[in-house]
C-alpha cells in the first residue's frame, strides 16, 4: 500500500529482498518469480537491473540452468564494463558468478581468466576469504585444464590462505 510514496530507485528492493531470502533459505523455485518481479519493478535503472539480475543469475546456476546463468551475469559484465557497475563488491560478485557460470557450461577457460579478473578487484577489497575462495576455484579451472602446475600453485596458495584466516580467528 506504501509503494506509491516510495522513490522509483527503490520500487524494485522489497521484491528483491523477498527473492533473496528464499535464496538464503534454499528455495530458488520460490526465488524466481520475486526476482522476476524485481527486475521488472527497476524500470530504466541500469544499476538496479544489473543488482537484480547478478540474483537472478545465481537463481538460475542454482536450479542447474547455467546457460540462462550465464546469459544473465554476461548482461551483468557489460554493465562492469559500460561503467554502471562501480561497486566493488558487485563487480567482484558479477565476476566470480560469471566464472561459476563458464565452468558449468564447460569452459574452463573462460572461467579462469574470469576468476583472475575476480582476483584482481578481491585484492582491492582486502577479502583474505573471497581471495582464497577464488584460488582454489583457479586451482580446480587449472587441474580441469591438466595444467597440473598452475592448478597445484593456485591450491597452495589456497590453502596457505585458508589457514592464515583460520589463525587469525584462533580456530
Amino acid at each position: 500500500p506504501h509503494a506509491g510514496l516510495l522513490p522509483p530507485r527503490l520500487l524494485f528492493r522489497p521484491f528483491f529482498l523477498r527473492g533473496m531470502a528464499h535464496l538464503q533459505c534454499n528455495d530458488p523455485i520460490a526465488a524466481m518469480p520475486e526476482l522476476e518481479k524485481a527486475l521488472r519493478a527497476t524500470g530504466e535503472d541500469e544499476l538496479a537491473q544489473t543488482v537484480v539480475r547478478n540474483l537472478l543469475g545465481v537463481t538460475y546456476y542454482l536450479l542447474t540452468c547455467p546457460t540462462e546463468a550465464l546469459r544473465q551475469h554476461l548482461y551483468c559484465f557489460e554493465a562492469i564494463k559500460s561503467g554502471i557497475a562501480k561497486d566493488l563488491n558487485l563487480r567482484q560478485s558479477i565476476l566470480r558468478n560469471l566464472a561459476n557460470d563458464y565452468w558449468a557450461v564447460n569452459d574452463v577457460t573462460q572461467a579462469i581468466a574470469t576468476y583472475k579478473k575476480a582476483l584482481l578487484i578481491v585484492e582491492d577489497l582486502d577479502g583474505a576469504g573471497k581471495q582464497a575462495y577464488l584460488f582454489w576455484a583457479l586451482a580446480m579451472a587449472y587441474r580441469a585444464a591438466n595444467d597440473r602446475a598452475l592448478a597445484k600453485l593456485y591450491a597452495r596458495r589456497a590453502v596457505q590462505m585458508y589457514e592464515e584466516l583460520r589463525q587469525s580467528l584462533n580456530l
